[in-house]
């Protein structure tokens, strides 16, 4: 996916994620989207936590990856934040399970 014009569009594409997950907000490629956005999934029972990823490139390996570790129970959304208008941003989530 190449990324949108530079004018007030912000691309999010969900990049890979659990099986058993379903990635909910926002969409598959969703453009226009605020530079402060609602990333949400599905949850799951059993976990101990989630990893969560954004980043401009799909393999993550970018300096402006953001990662961060989430408690499960309600929690099933992080708020991306700062993001920049006229790029693409490509997230993920993954699961844990004390066995892991």
């Amino acid at each position: 996916m190449k990324a949108v014009a530079l004018s007030e569009a912000i691309t999010l594409c969900p990049a890979i994620a659990a099986i058993e997950m379903t990635i909910t907000a926002p969409a598959n490629g969703a453009v226009n989207q605020a530079p402060d956005v609602t990333l949400d999934w599905n949850p799951l029972t059993g976990i101990t936590n989630y990893d969560v990823q954004w980043d401009t490139t799909s393999s993550f390996n970018s300096g402006t990856m953001y990662y961060g570790t989430l408690a499960p129970g309600s929690i099933s959304q992080v708020n991306a934040f700062n993001l920049r208008f006229g790029t693409v941003y490509y997230w993920h989530v993954r699961s844990h399970h004390a066995a892991d």
